[in-house]
């Protein structure tokens, strides 16, 4: 008879926010969210796209998974193996061969299970902390962002944030020039999603272009 065996593994998380990896291909952006605030489902924050929780993986969360599950059924074995070897000779057992000759065999139980040395999952750092305005989640981002993860909510405050952010790589930046370049950049982003967003019609216009964003 097969035998189905099931094992609970934690993933560690950093400081209380555990990774998510956007499973949207053009995207395959970071963020984390609270650990208290995880959903089984989130967005992405930077595409909005909607994931079950077992899309959002990072690679090194599930190298971590898989290598404590292979642990977790080595030791199981070895656990098996211990109370096979304890119920068979755990007790002294004479044993007679045809010259009449005897001796004993004596098994100690002992604890079989490996030292752990499985290295925890790697969470890379974010630049900014947010709370949402309206479910109160706690989350990080890399940069411009355009929802909350937790309940996709979107509004003004979330680009009032993304320009505190975009000030913030200016000021801290060495090369001013340089920073100002990519904070264009961010800007116009930043505001073509607004205004995509905003825009009730069926029709695609070019919201980099001032006149027809008017």
């Amino acid at each position: 008879m097969n035998k189905r065996l099931s094992f609970k593994i934690s993933i560690p998380s950093s400081e209380y926010f555990m990774g998510r990896l956007c499973n949207n291909l053009d995207c395959k952006r970071y963020f984390k969210v609270y650990q208290d605030h995880l959903k089984d489902e989130m967005y992405c924050p930077y595409c909005g796209i909607l994931f079950s929780k077992n899309e959002l993986w990072t690679k090194d969360q599930l190298r971590y998974v898989q290598e404590k599950a292979s642990e977790q059924i080595e030791n199981y074995a070895l656990r098996e193996i211990d109370s096979i070897l304890s119920k068979t000779f755990g007790k002294k057992s004479s044993i007679r061969n045809k010259n009449s000759a005897y001796f004993s065999l004596t098994y100690e139980s002992r604890n079989l299970n490996k030292k752990s040395y499985i290295k925890i999952p790697i969470e890379e750092n974010v630049d900014s902390e947010i709370e949402c305005s309206e479910c109160k989640s706690k989350f990080q981002v890399y940069g411009i962002f355009g929802f909350c993860p937790l309940c996709g909510y979107d509004n003004i405050l979330i680009y009032d944030t993304n320009a505190s952010i975009i000030k913030k790589e200016v000021q801290i930046a060495k090369d001013k020039n340089r920073a100002l370049r990519f904070a264009y950049n961010d800007l116009v982003s930043t505001f073509e999603d607004f205004c995509k967003k905003k825009n009730t019609t069926q029709k695609k216009y070019n919201f980099q272009n001032l006149e027809i964003a008017e």
